[in-house]
């Protein structure tokens, strides 16, 4: 079905036309769809959502935004050791090791 709001019509499937498409779309991409500090978000039209981080320790990280599913966990040390996703949920996850510790950068994609 379609709804209309002052100029602007849009369908079920997000084909948006009239005067003020430019600011739904970039609507859909602001305010409370994301948070852009070095653990953040960006929820994107459809329902995915990317999330990523930057842990200056060794630790269990929890997402900014719980999500519904998570389809991919990366993470990725700041330094020459090697790391791995040890366990994930839709919460957050815990990085294992095969050596040292420290800081790392993360991403994860879900909905």
């Amino acid at each position: 079905g379609n709804f209309s709001a002052n100029t602007i019509t849009a369908n079920l499937t997000g084909t948006v036309t009239g005067s003020a498409s430019l600011n739904v779309l970039s609507s859909a991409f602001t305010g409370i769809n994301q948070s852009l500090s070095s653990d953040g978000y960006q929820k994107l039209p459809g329902g995915l959502i990317i999330q990523w981080g930057y842990e200056s320790t060794w630790g269990s990280v929890t997402f900014p935004q719980a999500f519904n599913n998570i389809y991919c966990v990366v993470s990725t040390p700041r330094g020459n050791w090697e790391h791995y996703i040890a366990s994930y949920s839709t919460t957050g996850f815990t990085p294992g090791t095969n050596g040292g510790t420290g800081a790392f950068f993360w991403i994860a994609i879900g909905n």
